[in-house]
């Protein structure tokens, strides 16, 4: 069967076309990005609790599987994790944690100084957040300093994190006369004789090679 439309039909059918049009031009565009954030921040379906020691914190399974090798194992398999529906995390506080998860969600850092960088460096390294290590240990190569550069060798060390080792080394070659008289390095010798006879070794190496290239 054939319908007929006047005029006036069509025009009616048009304008109600365009207003729906315009409707949908209006409304907001929630990305992928603000919806996780949003599904995060007002705890909407959450199925998982990452519990410190003075705040627990809600989250969903499916996204924490995504983000971390170590998360999906826990969740995959008949842990204790999976069947209580919650992750007791001891080593961690509650700042760095929730930093941690808010980078989850977003894949980005807010607000990162010396002590956050160093303490969400231990966590991508537990969690095995590959990118979220990555960024810290950029931000401790840029913020090296003299008085610094001791406390990031052990835990480049720990974390067998060669790059960042490197840039500690390098660090200590510019300042060597500051750091190696330092109540730092004196402890750390003490503590870690075997990783500084490493750094000294490298710096007579280092030292040794600039004098022969330029004899």
């Amino acid at each position: 069967m054939l319908y007929e439309y006047d005029c006036g039909d069509i025009h009616s059918v048009i304008s109600n076309a365009n207003s729906s049009t315009e409707g949908c031009h209006t409304e907001s565009v929630i990305t992928l990005k603000e919806g996780l954030i949003s599904l995060f921040s007002e705890g909407i379906l959450c199925d998982i609790q990452l519990k410190t020691a003075t705040e627990a914190f809600p989250a969903h399974k499916v996204v924490l599987s995504a983000r971390s090798p170590v998360f999906k194992s826990m969740f995959e398999t008949d842990m204790r994790e999976k069947t209580n529906n919650s992750v007791e995390i001891e080593d961690l506080d509650a700042t760095t944690v929730r930093q941690m998860l808010l980078f989850l969600y977003s894949d980005t850092l807010d607000n990162l100084d010396y002590e956050s960088a160093r303490s969400l460096y231990f966590a991508a390294d537990k969690y095995q957040i590959v990118s979220l290590r990555h960024m810290c240990s950029n931000f401790l190569k840029e913020n090296l300093l003299y008085s610094n550069c001791c406390d990031v060798l052990l835990l480049a060390d720990k974390h067998q994190d060669k790059d960042l080792k490197i840039s500690v080394q390098d660090c200590i070659a510019d300042n060597d006369e500051v750091v190696l008289f330092s109540d730092e390095w004196k402890t750390l010798v003490e503590n870690e004789p075997r990783l500084t006879t490493e750094i000294l070794l490298g710096l007579y190496m280092k030292n040794r090679k600039i004098h022969l290239t330029s004899s």
